[in-house]
Order: structure tokens, then C-alpha cells, then sequence
């Protein structure tokens, strides 16, 4: 039951954070990095780390996962969603210092896409 109800928490906090940055412009898939290299969208995500192990490898996982199995359609959907959590993440880091609570968001956010990507056939 207890997984049940943390699933769920995962689930609104997602959807929480949707509707918190939903306002923010989507990426260009022809705009410049800070390097001058030009960036798209499959590697918004990836571009800067969490710092905090278990994110980090939830990120590339769920990247793969993105990149691998879902439709073209849904794409730019997951990978928006994976950019708000990232960027939700390194600002969590950055005004607590902490990423004790960052892991846990994370791992709830692993339990929750196990089940959420499983019938796209990625396994976490």
C-alpha cells in the first residue's frame, strides 16, 4: 500500500511541476549553448548533471528510454517533462545544498517511471 500511495505522491508532484513550468518557452532545437554548439532537444536533459548519483542515472536512463522506445509523437512530451524535473532538481540543490532530499525525489520518481514507461518496454 505504501508504494501505492508514494506512486501517486510521484504521480502529483509531476504533475504539480508540469503545471508549474508549463508557462516557460519549449527548447529550440537550433539554439546555441553557452559554447556556441548548437544543442536539440534529445540532449537538453543530459547537458548538465544533478550531482546526486541516483538522479543522474534516472536522467540517462530515462533519456535512453525516451530515445529508444517512445513514438516520435510523444517525444518532445517526455523530454519536456524530464527537462522541468532536472531543472527542479539543480535548483532544489542549489537553495539547500543538500541532496539527501534531491535523491528522494528522484527515487520516487524512478519507482514511479518504472511502472508510468513499462508500456513503452523500458525497464529502470
Amino acid at each position: 500500500m505504501s508504494q501505492k500511495l508514494a506512486l501517486i505522491f510521484c504521480l502529483l508532484c509531476a504533475a504539480l511541476m508540469f503545471g508549474c513550468f508549463k508557462s516557460q518557452p519549449a527548447n529550440n532545437t537550433n539554439s546555441r549553448t553557452a559554447n556556441g554548439n548548437s544543442a536539440n532537444s534529445t540532449s537538453t536533459a543530459n547537458a548538465e548533471k544533478i550531482g546526486v548519483p541516483e538522479c543522474d542515472e534516472f536522467i540517462a536512463k530515462y533519456e535512453a528510454c525516451i530515445t529508444d522506445h517512445v513514438p516520435a509523437a510523444k517525444k518532445t512530451q517526455y523530454r519536456e517533462n524530464l527537462a522541468m524535473w532536472s531543472k527542479a532538481w539543480r535548483e532544489i540543490m542549489v537553495k539547500s545544498g543538500s541532496p539527501q532530499g534531491v535523491a528522494e525525489a528522484c527515487k520516487r520518481h524512478i519507482i514511479a517511471s518504472r511502472e508510468s514507461m513499462k508500456s513503452f518496454g523500458c525497464e529502470f
